[in-house]
This record gives structure tokens, sequence and C-alpha cells, in this order.
């Protein structure tokens, strides 16, 4: 993985936020130089960071052209699956480990205990990714953990189609999580993980093929990039 200088960090964390909030939308074709203007640095900045970008899978590169990687129904599934491997080994490495510690299962129960107790929708999806990424870190797995905060980066690009559904309460799928891995059951603690991330999964889908949830995320989204 490449290391970034200071300048191309913030440089990244800029051009990532635009991407993130849709202020770049999939699709869209990206300029060096226009980007050089727009943030004050040089080209040479700029392009180390469309290059760590890249490494992320936030934009692609064809031939000299720079665009924000699409995000289409094919992209959610796979994005789904392997954050389900990943978080399925996650829970079969933490009981393999032998298990979680008491302090641990505390903490696991206080961000979901956290999540879902206002109508702020981006501190609520903030609370349900940190429950995941946490649970990922118990595993102790360094390239797992890597492997998640890469991916945890594209899923963070749905998190605006969840927007025009139906509120969803994930906190009863996380407490059968928690509560499958304080009896150290590990069939049980899988079957809880697959069922909770192929319910979100049903729910990303779902906007792909209901015209009228398509049309209004298309709406939320323009709105969303003009805030």
């Amino acid at each position: 993985m490449r290391s970034k200088g200071q300048g191309a960090a913030n440089t990244y964390e800029a051009i990532k936020d635009r991407i993130l909030s849709f202020q770049l939308q999939p699709n869209t074709q990206l300029s060096e130089s226009a980007l050089a203007q727009e943030i004050q640095v040089s080209r040479t900045i700029v392009r180390e960071a469309l290059q760590h970008l890249e490494d992320d899978g936030l934009i692609e590169k064809t031939g000299q052209r720079w665009t924000v990687t699409a995000m289409t129904e094919k992209d959610i599934y796979e994005i789904c699956q392997v954050r389900e491997a990943l978080e399925c080994k996650a829970v079969e490495v933490i009981l393999k480990n032998g298990g979680l510690t008491p302090g641990q299962i505390r903490n696991l129960r206080q961000i979901n205990e956290c999540s879902y107790q206002s109508d702020d929708y981006v501190l609520n999806y903030s609370m349900d990714g940190r429950f995941h990424a946490t649970l990922c870190e118990y595993s102790n797995n360094s390239r797992l953990i890597a492997y998640f905060d890469k991916l945890a980066l594209q899923m963070e690009r749905t998190r605006w189609l969840t927007m025009v559904l139906p509120k969803n309460d994930p906190r009863k799928e996380h407490e059968q999580i928690i509560k499958a891995l304080e009896e150290n059951d590990l069939v049980k603690a899988r079957d809880s993980v697959e069922k909770h991330l192929r319910s979100a999964e049903k729910n990303f889908v779902k906007i792909f093929s209901d015209d009228t949830l398509w049309c209004a995320y298309n709406s939320f989204k323009s709105f969303i990039s003009e805030k």
C-alpha cells in the first residue's frame, strides 16, 4: 500500500469526502487541474491522492482519465458478499482465539444500545458502522481489519440508499450476534451475522428493483450533492 505525504493525505481526505457525500457522483470524470485549483495544491499532490483513492476502489483510471467508480446493483451484491465473508470469518477467529472478554461484550452492547435512539440518520449510520468495525477489530487479525476498513469506504457510498427506505432498526439483530459470541456458539454467531447482513443486502437491492424507490433515491442524491 502506498504511503501518503501530508499534502496528499489532506487532499485525499478532501476528495474522498466529496465522493462519499455525492458531491462527486458515480461516473463523474475528475480533472487533476480542476481539483488542484479548487483545493489549492499542486497537480502532483492531486495525482498522488487520486492514486490512493484508486487503491480504495472509490475511483478508477482508464487511459489518462480518472472517474468516480460506478455503483450498480452488481457492485452492491459484491460488496455485501465480501462483507459477509469478512465478518463471518471475524467471529470464527474471535471464538477460535478464546472468545470475547466481558469488557468487549459490554463495549459491543454499549455501542448497540447507543444506536438508533434518535432520528439523526448520520449518527445512527455511524454507530452501526462502528459496531461492525469493532466486531472485526476484536478478531485481532490485522489483514482482516485492513480489508474491512477498505470495504467500509465503499459501503459508505451505499448509506444514502437506505434513506428512502422505511426506518430499519438493526439493534435486535446486533444483540443476537453479541449473545451468540457471549455463549461462544460459533454456529449461532455465523448464522446471526449472515441473517443480519443478508437482510441489509435485500434492503439495498430493493431500491434498484423498485422504480418508485429508485426515483426517490436519485432525487435525494441530487439534493445531497447540492448541499
